[in-house]
């Protein structure tokens, strides 16, 4: 009869602190999901700024970033009647993530240096920059980068041209357009 009474007593307490670990978990979430939007809200005063620092505002998107991925793999251990819960934190904290970045890249393109790719016109043409990372679209030609970053070409996953960008970013005419006469 004792041992019976021990290995309930060892089942109840297993129980209890496995309860205790299930909300834990969903604080965990809780945690990061404001530590996303936190993030996400210094990047936003730093990129309301006269001069915002580029630097800042790109290290507190990677933090978003990073705080929203800890939130995911956190509720994917909460159990199934807490799992709404969760979802709506990691949903809050995804929320975080496109506010941080729509800040990086409003900085990025007050902060750097523009361009034209002249010809020719190659429609979905994008660029990716090597030192922030910063992904676009030519808008009409026109491309932005920061000094002595790389800035890399695409159509799709076709890599068309990488350049160095400099004081002044270039004009970029691949092809001469031939005069008619």
């Amino acid at each position: 009869m004792k041992n019976f009474i021990k290995i309930i007593m060892t089942l109840l307490v297993f129980v209890m602190l496995s309860n205790k670990a299930l909300s834990d978990t969903v604080a965990d979430v809780s945690v990061h999901a404001t530590n996303a939007r936190q993030a996400a809200n210094r990047a936003h005063a730093e990129a309301v700024k006269d001069v915002p620092s580029l630097a800042t505002v790109n290290a507190e998107y990677k933090l978003v970033k990073e705080s929203a991925a800890l939130a995911k793999e956190s509720a994917k251990t909460v159990e199934t009647d807490k799992r709404d819960e969760a979802n709506v934190l990691v949903e809050e904290a995804n929320e975080a993530v496109a506010d941080a970045k729509k800040d990086f890249n409003a900085t990025y393109e007050k902060t750097g240096i523009q361009g034209y790719w002249k010809y020719p016109s190659i429609s979905g043409l994008s660029y990716t920059s090597s030192v922030f990372n910063y992904e676009g679209e030519t808008d009409k030609g026109k491309y932005y980068c920061q000094k002595r970053e790389n800035i890399a070409f695409s159509l799709g996953i076709i890599r068309v041209l990488t350049l160095t960008c400099r004081e002044t970013a270039p004009t970029i005419t691949l092809i001469q357009e031939k005069q008619v006469q």
